[in-house]
């Protein structure tokens, strides 16, 4: 097992949840679109503004040297549900045993979701469900993604950004596979903003020539990437390629601290194809480059 068979979850998610909730009535079809293929809003401008909506939900992938799971064994998926989809936390808990039932292979694979935990303010892990328990007693803890991004600042110095997950990003019909941070830019701002328009009810007032000049002005001190094909598990169980750039990304500037808030949302949330099932995953480290 390796980073690259959850990065083709969604279409076996997908597969699963359509047959899960076919069999509920008009609400429940509502809440697999909620949850798995959510729609554009009916505001012609917002439309424009802001990119097609994601799931969401994150996949929390850290990278890990692919290994073979015995029967019994436990791992530990972590994953980010915002706003409108914390409600539905139970719904994925739901799916992800359906998954688990049938398999990650045709003949293997099959696992069973035993427990969840969350956490929240205080970062302190909490259970929230058992497998003994029905999914509709789920009261997760609460946090808030201000409060989260001003636990992550560091307010000075300097911030390197470690892209751990194949990271994809097409740039006038061309894939960037040593990009510039202002390059990159844009692509963390319209992911940010989007996710926070279609999930939390929020349209965050940006000025967004000011936030370019800001970073424009930031200083890059090194850039080192690879570029790298990963193998996913696709429809039909066909295998399919995960082409993205990792590597790290060093950044130096007064700037930073103006615009430190898209950057680590970014961070969270991913960026690029594929960033809800784990794609485009960095993380930020201050002080060293």
């Amino acid at each position: 097992m390796d980073a690259a068979r959850f990065l083709g979850l969604r279409s076996q998610l997908n597969s699963v949840a359509k047959r899960f909730y076919a069999e509920q009535d008009a609400v429940g079809r509502r809440r697999y679109k909620a949850l798995f293929d959510p729609e554009a809003g009916s505001d012609p401008v917002a439309v424009r503004k802001f990119q097609k909506p994601a799931p969401p939900f994150v996949v929390l992938l850290a990278p890990f040297a692919p290994y073979t799971a015995d029967a019994g064994d436990c791992f530990a998926l972590e994953l980010l549900f915002l706003g409108t989809s914390i409600p539905l936390i139970g719904d994925f808990l739901s799916v992800l045993s359906q998954l688990g039932r049938a398999g990650l292979n045709e003949s293997s694979g099959r696992f069973v979701v035993v427990e969840a935990f969350a956490s929240g303010e205080d970062d302190v892990s909490q259970s929230i469900w058992r497998a003994d328990v029905p999914v509709e007693s789920i009261a997760p803890p609460l946090d808030t993604l201000g409060s989260w991004i001003e636990r992550q600042d560091p307010h000075s110095g300097l911030l390197s950004l470690t892209f751990n997950t194949p990271t994809r990003l097409l740039s006038g019909g061309r894939l960037l596979r040593r990009p510039d941070f202002v390059q990159l830019f844009p692509f963390m701002l319209r992911r940010v903003t989007s996710m926070l328009y279609a999930h939390a009810d929020c349209e965050p007032w940006v000025d967004i020539d000011a936030l370019f000049q800001m970073a424009r002005e930031v200083e890059v001190c090194r850039r080192s990437f690879l570029w790298q094909d990963w193998k996913e598990l696709g429809r039909n169980r066909s295998i399919r390629q995960i082409g993205g750039f990792t590597g790290t990304l060093c950044l130096d500037g007064d700037a930073l601290g103006e615009i430190f808030w898209v950057i680590a949302a970014a961070g969270l949330l991913g960026v690029g194809k594929g960033a809800a099932y784990g794609a485009g995953r960095f993380r930020l480290t201050a002080g060293e480059c």
